[in-house]
């Protein structure tokens, strides 16, 4: 009560002594589960850094800038310099011209960015803590950011594969028009340009149509074989 707190007042009221206040302390008995937790959360501390600063960067800056990026961007082969149909040389050379741009902006871009969080002092500072990470050791965090770098290219090639299977699959349902024909059905570009040649009885297909499966083979191969041997941040 404030009246308690004013010496007039007690006076007045002839109060001359007041409880003292005692603080509360509580003891709670010890968990089964106490010494398993606090070793849980000393090895998460030491191994996962998942949260740390640093990381969160790294999946920032691809979110923002490399999450549309693609090995192949197929948009392109509605400019003016490549149109469908494409004969199968040229196309093969608009896949492997499509991964080495998306190799090279990897490369320009996003490697040195990764490499200088690393490089930069004051990014350093950015470990939750440094005599903890001195103790688990850096080759852990940089081992977490290889890790996380193998992940963003992963997705990257398995993205672009579903892009380039998703072009290719517009032909799935073939030529066969049943027994009414549909002009309005079959008018979708082709993909592939191949001329047909008769001779005698014998009609064939230049290229064939095991050099066409080829090149399309090869252009799914070109976008795994692109993500290959690209650098990872590695410690001293």
């Amino acid at each position: 009560d404030y009246i308690l707190m004013d010496p007039s007042e007690r006076q007045r009221l002839s109060i001359f002594s007041i409880p003292k206040p005692f603080p509360r302390r509580v003891i709670s008995a010890p968990v089964p589960w106490s010494l398993s937790y606090k070793e849980a959360r000393l090895w998460q501390s030491q191994h996962l850094f998942v949260t740390c600063p640093i990381m969160i960067q790294m999946q920032d800056f691809w979110n923002e800038r490399l999450s549309c990026l693609r090995f192949v961007k197929l948009e392109n082969l509605k400019s003016t310099t490549w149109s469908l149909p494409l004969p199968p040389s040229e196309f093969e050379q608009f896949v492997q011209r499509q991964c080495q741009a998306a190799r090279d902006e990897l490369l320009q871009s996003w490697l040195p960015f990764c490499a200088s969080l690393f490089v930069n002092l004051e990014s350093l500072s950015l470990i939750p803590s440094t005599k903890l990470a001195a103790h688990a050791g850096f080759q852990e965090i940089f081992s977490c950011a290889a890790a996380l770098m193998s992940l963003q290219l992963r997705g990257l090639v398995s993205a672009s594969l579903q892009d380039l299977q998703e072009f290719f699959m517009i032909h799935q349902q073939g030529n066969d028009f049943g027994e009414m024909f549909d002009e309005m059905k079959h008018i979708q570009p082709q993909t592939l340009l191949v001329e047909l040649q008769v001779e005698d009885t014998h009609i064939e297909f230049i290229p064939s149509l095991q050099e066409c499966w080829e090149v399309i083979h090869r252009a799914f191969m070109e976008i795994v074989k692109s993500a290959e041997k690209l650098p990872r941040v590695r410690g001293p």
